[in-house]
């Protein structure tokens, strides 16, 4: 596993999240939601391609995006797991968008082309006699 980048505690930090970045609770809620970035980044360069550290720093701006403040504050002693649910379905969000649109650039429809399938042409059967 590796350490947490500095952009994302920030982006945590900004999410609402107003614990030092030191705490415990915190550094969990960062690799937690590290790990669904990094999990999510290899499935959409699995599908589109292109450069890991770029799809990586499009789902890290959507970490910036997400707002808890309202969330973190009442969720009680869920707080952790909530937060990272949070996180993670805005990350998972982005990653489907970003499949979705190169789906909608490469075949014009938002679901992946259908596999290339081999023609076969079909059976000659021996003209004249009757074949079983």
């Amino acid at each position: 596993m590796s350490e947490v980048p500095r952009r994302l505690t920030k982006a945590i930090q900004n999410a609402g999240i107003n614990v030092q970045p030191s705490h415990a609770a915190f550094q969990q809620v960062a690799r937690e939601v590290w790990d669904i970035v990094e999990e999510q980044a290899d499935a959409v360069r699995r599908v589109i391609g292109g450069s890991r550290d770029r799809i990586v720093d499009l789902l890290l701006d959507t970490v910036g995006c997400v707002s808890l403040s309202a969330h973190y504050e009442i969720a009680g002693p869920q707080r952790i797991a909530n937060s990272v649910m949070v996180f993670g379905d805005a990350v998972r969000g982005r990653a489907a968008e970003l499949i979705t649109e190169h789906n909608c650039d490469v075949s014009g429809e938002a679901d992946a082309p259908p596999p290339r399938v081999h023609e076969h042409k079909p059976i000659r059967r021996p003209k004249g006699r009757k074949w079983c």
